[in-house]
């Protein structure tokens, strides 16, 4: 999977969100950085898609219908929280993204609060109901004790629209993991899982800041491999770079991948 991060920054504050401890730089990918991704990995099919999200919001990106233009020919999917004044122009650009990934964690205002800290339920929903006519709509929903009871709900909901439904477990940073930070929602995160990794899957993902800087994984979401965009490397070779990279021998050792 390559992952480049769109937009270094996010206007809700999510309970479990990487972005909950940080602004972000504020910064965007400029269109010459996607330029060059696109031109490293072409369609992106060879290497499992391309997901333009690493917990920033993508569709805060100021040239985001001139940068869905330019992977309308790929295979590209974009995750947003869905809770924006989006215009005309947004729904016409979305039909050059393959899939439109949508982060709702709760069916009903008071639920949906829990975790989408700042997010407009009402906004989300009016948003979704101009989405329909997408070719392909997916919902992630992470799980947590306030959503529980509304699962099957949800499924049922997305069925109708004929919409895809995948969910998660609660999150926290290896980071922080790491360093000993333990967090009272560590402890439901198997307890949701359906399943669990045999193997860290993120060791074999091409993630990128709006630098176009490789990242360690999409668990750390600003620790830099030492390699870009711009270097003349293999994928073997920013493998290689990465799982000795201090974080990622750790998380390897303890591990922590196996959260996520």
């Amino acid at each position: 999977m390559i992952v480049p991060e769109l937009c270094d920054f996010c206007q809700l504050r999510c309970t479990l969100c990487w972005n909950r401890n940080r602004r972000g730089s504020g910064r965007q990918m400029e269109l010459k950085t996607v330029e060059r991704i696109l031109e490293m990995f072409g369609g992106g099919r060879k290497w499992g898609g391309y997901s333009w999200y690493n917990w920033g919001e993508p569709l805060l990106h100021k040239h985001f219908i001139e940068f869905s233009e330019m992977v309308k020919h790929t295979k590209t999917s974009i995750s947003s929280n869905f809770s924006l004044p989006l215009t005309d122009a947004h729904f016409k650009a979305f039909h050059n993204i393959q899939q439109m990934v949508v982060s709702m964690s709760g069916l009903t205002p008071e639920v949906y609060a829990h975790y989408h800290v700042g997010g407009n339920h009402a906004l989300v929903m009016q948003n979704l109901e101009k989405l329909r006519g997408h070719p392909k709509v997916r919902i992630n929903w992470l799980m947590h004790p306030y959503n529980k009871h509304q699962f099957e709900m949800m499924k049922d909901w997305c069925a109708e629209r004929g919409w895809e439904f995948g969910y998660f477990r609660a999150n926290c940073e290896v980071e922080e993991l790491v360093d000993g930070f333990t967090h009272p929602w560590i402890k439901t995160q198997r307890q949701y899982s359906g399943r669990h990794m045999q193997n860290c899957k993120m060791k074999k993902w091409f993630l990128m800041d709006v630098d176009g800087n490789y990242l360690v994984c999409c668990g750390s979401h600003n620790v830099k491999v030492g390699l870009s965009i711009w270097d003349d490397v293999t994928g073997d070779e920013i493998y290689a770079e990465k799982i000795k990279h201090p974080l990622c021998v750790e998380c390897t050792k303890k591990e922590y991948w196996r959260m996520f």
